[in-house]
């Protein structure tokens, strides 16, 4: 469903402690007794504030719970209908609201500053902290290795008696890339996590599904980046798809361009559909020029 919502700061009973605002094709749910938005993707929706102070009130813990003030079938009345209610409180100067601005039709641009969990995490670290391991992992399966775990098993091995440079050369690959594909990770210490992976996993997946990234997966949990991505690669397909983690949409590079084209044909302008998506204006014309550059090979005049 559609909705424009309210988030209400619990653990304050005055000052700035409201967010209103809309999300698109969402639920609510009660989660450990607060009512919460889920997101297409079946996680928790935080609202996009741009407000310090709600973001570092998210940091250190306090629990925002969401009510639903109108369930708007229609997704083109969605921004409308929370303008005329941010017009209504006048939120942006309200002393009892984190909204910073009252126009919600013009102020839809991607904020890579947004809490995007209870931890804390902007979308900014998020996406870093995915997109960084998406390499690692395509580093080691570029070596010819089947799974980044193979992968950290062969370079434990290997560096008992040999130096990165010497198994650099046997790999055929730059120093710098096996160094970078293992920056930061314990070798000894990933190889006993792998010992235990079944019950690593289940850890995992309650992070993964509260919205945590690998990196503060791996803080949370104190296990190894390898040991992290080996659990989400063994979830369901469905859920692999973080490694190919680009946007918000947290879908993957197929997923995503299939999206943009649907939309596009049904009439949608690629400008709307970046606000649909809630992801940036150039990743949209990158990905529907994509679609369209590909389409052309196969034209014949």
């Amino acid at each position: 469903m559609n909705i424009v919502y309210l988030l209400t700061n619990l653990n304050k009973t005055s000052g700035k402690r409201f967010y209103l605002g809309s999300k698109l094709e969402c639920n609510l749910i009660d989660i450990n007794g607060v009512q919460t938005i889920i997101d297409r993707t079946g996680k928790p929706y935080l609202g996009s504030s741009s407000c310090h102070e709600m973001r570092e009130n998210l940091k250190n813990g306090e629990v925002y719970e969401a009510e639903i003030i109108e369930i708007v079938p229609k997704k083109a009345l969605l921004r409308s209908k929370e303008q005329s209610y941010l017009e209504e409180i006048d939120a942006m100067n309200n002393e009892e609201y984190h909204n910073m601005t009252n126009n919600a039709i013009s102020n839809q641009h991607y904020n890579r500053d947004i809490i995007v969990n209870k931890y804390g995490e902007t979308q900014r670290e998020y996406s870093a902290s995915f997109s960084g391991a998406s390499k690692r992992i395509n580093r080691a399966i570029k070596l010819g290795f089947k799974s980044y775990k193979d992968f950290i098993l062969y370079i434990e091995k290997e560096s008992r008696n040999k130096t990165l440079a010497q198994i650099s050369r046997d790999l055929n690959c730059e120093r710098h890339s096996i160094g970078s594909t293992i920056k930061g990770i314990d070798l000894q210490n990933c190889v006993k996590e792998f010992k235990d992976l079944e019950n690593h996993a289940k850890a995992v997946e309650a992070c993964y599904l509260s919205n945590a990234s690998p990196h503060k997966m791996c803080f949370l949990l104190d296990l190894e980046l390898p040991t992290v991505l080996t659990c989400l690669e063994n979830f369901s397909s469905e859920k692999r798809k973080v490694y190919t983690f680009i946007n918000s949409t947290q879908m993957s590079k197929l997923d995503l361009s299939k999206a943009i084209i649907k939309k596009y044909l049904n009439g949608n302008s690629l400008k709307q559909i970046a606000i649909d998506l809630n992801i940036d204006f150039r990743t949209v014309q990158k990905y529907f020029d994509y679609h369209v550059k590909k389409s052309l090979k196969n034209y014949k005049l």
